[in-house]
């Protein structure tokens, strides 16, 4: 522990005010601090400082508390995740799996929104999980698993 972690302890405890038991909040602001001196808000020609309160300002959203007792929120990466959906079995057959070529002839037009996809992906692989994303529950496939969140969204 030192004055860097200290600093960026307190202001987050301002920036973001929660009740999150100390124990668990420890482990979390270690692993944001370690996010924090990783990103490109750690910018040496910038003071620590107001690099910290950029970065915890930037976060403001995406810093996660549960959402029940039971579950969390689980922020998904939009780009990440229609790359991996978008594959090339699902190029090949998206147009008939989805119907798109009936929807155009009766209706004149389709439509598919990332959150109807997200709604019916199967699985979803770590690599689609938000870089920001404070906790994330791993099967053995590297695989999410998705019953441990009470929500799972795209971060904004």
């Amino acid at each position: 522990m030192n004055y860097s972690f200290f600093l960026f302890s307190q202001l987050h405890s301002v920036i973001h005010p929660n009740e999150t038991p100390y124990d668990i909040l420890f482990e979390e602001l270690q692993e944001l601090h370690s996010d924090f001196e990783e990103s490109l808000y750690n910018d040496p020609e910038k003071g620590e400082y107001e690099c910290m309160v950029d970065f915890l300002n930037a976060c403001k959203d995406i810093i996660i508390k549960p959402a029940k007792e039971e579950g969390k929120v689980l922020l998904i990466d939009r780009g990440s995740f229609i790359d991996w959906f978008f594959d090339e079995d699902m190029r090949d057959t998206f147009v008939t799996d989805y119907g798109l070529v009936d929807s155009l002839a009766t209706e004149g037009s389709f439509k598919v929104t990332a959150k109807e996809l997200l709604d019916v992906a199967g699985y979803l692989p770590a690599s689609v999980v938000y870089e920001l994303q404070t906790e994330i529950y791993l099967d053995e496939y590297d695989e999410v698993i998705v019953s441990k969140y009470t929500e799972i969204k795209f971060a904004e």
